[in-house]
C-alpha cells in the first residue's frame, strides 16, 4: 500500500486572479451588420423591337391613351417579358383607376422602379 505524503497544510493557497475591469468584446471595431459590397445590376438586355414598343407605350401613357399603351406593352411581352413592361403596365392600370390589376402587377415591378410607380399611382389615389 502506497501512502501519499501529506500536503503542507500551512502552505498559502494562491487565490484565482480576479479581473479588475470588465472585458470588452474583442471585435468591438468590427461592424455587427454583415456589410457586403452592393452589386450593380446590369441594365436589362432586350431586343430593339421590345425597346421600341415600350418607348411607344410610354408615349401613349403620357398622352393618356391607355388602350394604345396596353397594346404596345402586351406586344412587347410576347417577345420578352421585362420588369420595365410591368412598371408601365402597373402605371396604365393606375391611370385607369383599376386597383385590382395595378396591385396584381405591382408584385412583378422591379425594386428599382417601385418608387417611381408608387409616386405615379398616388396621383390617381391608388396606394401600392
Amino acid at each position: 500500500m502506497v501512502v501519499a505524503p501529506p500536503e503542507d497544510v500551512n502552505k498559502p493557497v494562491d487565490p484565482e486572479p480576479q479581473p479588475t475591469q470588465p472585458t470588452e468584446p474583442e471585435n468591438s471595431t468590427q461592424p455587427t451588420v454583415n456589410t457586403k459590397p452592393k452589386t450593380r445590376v446590369a441594365p436589362e438586355s432586350m431586343p430593339d423591337s421590345v425597346r421600341e414598343d415600350l418607348a411607344a407605350a410610354q408615349k401613349a401613357l403620357d398622352a393618356s391613351n391607355t388602350a394604345e399603351a396596353l397594346r404596345h406593352i402586351r406586344r412587347s411581352q410576347r417577345t420578352k417579358i421585362t420588369g420595365l413592361s410591368f412598371s408601365l403596365l402597373t402605371r396604365v392600370y393606375c391611370q385607369q383607376h383599376d386597383l385590382a390589376n395595378s396591385r396584381a402587377n405591382w408584385t412583378r415591378v422591379p425594386a428599382t422602379e417601385r418608387p417611381r410607380v408608387r409616386q405615379y399611382c398616388s396621383q390617381y389615389d391608388i396606394d401600392l
